[in-house]
């Protein structure tokens, strides 16, 4: 049986890691301009709203989470798993 520290680092690590997967998903699909709705962010992770002020604080940081950083884009690839040749525009 796995300590509870251990247990409880993973599943933080991992629901941290749907919140941003999730609300990166929506910003795609909506827009970052599009607003991004915490309880839907929340619900489509499994997650409670709560959770999210509980791992990121406040809005802005679950967005610097899901948003990399600029230089990002700038790969021949462009964003990571999004398969977009941005070399030849």
């Amino acid at each position: 049986m796995k300590p509870v520290a251990e247990t409880s680092k993973r599943d933080r690590s991992e629901t941290e890691k749907r919140l941003v997967e999730v609300a990166l998903a929506m910003m795609e699909r909506d827009g970052v301009l599009g607003g991004l709705n915490l309880r839907k962010v929340a619900e489509a992770a499994g997650v409670n709203r709560g959770n999210i002020y509980h791992y990121f604080g406040t809005r802005r940081e679950l967005l610097r989470a899901a948003i990399p950083p600029a230089g990002w884009l700038l790969t021949p690839r462009g964003p990571a798993g999004l398969g977009r040749d941005c070399s030849n525009p």
